[in-house]
């Protein structure tokens, strides 16, 4: 058994972090221009009050603070003892309430709510899942996260291991018939990978350094997950008209993506539901590379009126 009883006690351990500073005008224009996003709500020249892109609260390491591992990885990030390798992300469940404005001085509130162990590919894998709640210095409810991280035991690396294999990634099922959500796509770079990781505070070398990456068994620096998560949240919000009509946001990461690649976001409309007095379309959301291999698959909720 990999969860042994010291990983055992993490279920249900709960911790809280505050901001070091409030959120400033610079901070949410360069997370937007790290992800190449050209909205002007997000820089709003005019008045100096820009609002942030819904994933800017859940992917910013907000303790500028905070001390980060020899990784690069913030350590106040969840992690498991040797013999475990570094995390991977596996899939996060977003619900957006507001957006992020200046002046907000974000708290975190997290607890660890399960522990799973499975027979993965290459080995046994261990699922580590916990929430996060954001809020605001007014206990203003802004997000919550539902996370889910990977970690593998370390093996020796034979010949052969770490090379490519984005070609065994292909496309697992159709497209139901439906209103199609006009779809995103953007290419990233290397740089935007490194602006990314600076703009957020979280320089966690897998997500840039392409030697550190390749000596942990990966093909090349990979993108970060949350990225995936603000490109599907941007087309949404281009499509809804109004990022708030965004109501929530739930996919897993299928493949990786890699510098230049180009990540093609798309959508379409299963049908609608009712809750309470507010009506929201039901939305099926992917994500895919330039070779057609499906990076992401989720769902989400957008309000009709």
């Amino acid at each position: 058994m990999l969860i042994n009883p010291e990983i055992r006690s993490m279920l249900g351990q709960e911790a809280t972090f505050q901001a070091t500073e409030p959120v400033d005008a610079g901070k949410i224009r360069r997370f937007a221009k790290a992800l190449g996003l050209d909205d002007p709500r997000y820089f709003d020249l005019a008045k100096d009050l820009p609002i942030a892109p819904l994933i800017f609260v859940f992917s910013v390491n907000h303790d500028s603070l905070g001390g980060v591992d020899e990784s690069g990885r913030p350590t106040n990030r969840l992690s498991l003892p040797p013999p475990f390798g570094p995390a991977i992300r596996g899939g996060n469940k977003f619900q957006f309430f507001r957006p992020v404005q200046v002046g907000d001085r974000i708290q975190i509130y997290r607890k660890i709510t399960d522990l799973k162990e499975k027979q993965g590919s290459q080995g046994p894998l261990v699922f580590l899942t916990y929430d996060l709640k954001y809020t605001n210095q007014n206990e203003d409810l802004l997000g919550i996260n539902n996370e889910t991280l990977i970690f593998q035991v370390v093996q020796d690396r034979g010949e052969g291991q770490g090379k490519d294999k984005r070609e065994d990634n292909k496309p697992s099922f159709k497209i139901n018939a439906g209103q199609e959500i006009p779809s995103f796509q953007t290419k990233v770079s290397k740089v935007q990978m490194m602006m990314y990781a600076a703009a957020t505070w979280n320089p966690y070398q897998l997500h840039w350094d392409s030697d550190y990456s390749r000596e942990h068994g990966f093909p090349d620096a990979n993108i970060a997950g949350p990225m995936f998560g603000a490109y599907l949240s941007e087309m949404l919000a281009r499509w809804a008209g109004n990022p708030s009509k965004l109501k929530s946001l739930e996919y897993k990461n299928r493949a990786m993506a890699f510098p230049g690649d180009t990540l093609i976001c798309k959508g379409q409309v299963r049908g609608q539901y009712n809750e309470g007095d507010k009506s929201y379309w039901d939305c099926q959301v992917w994500m895919e590379n330039q070779e057609c291999c499906r990076l992401v698959e989720g769902s989400a909720a957008v309000t009709r009126s």
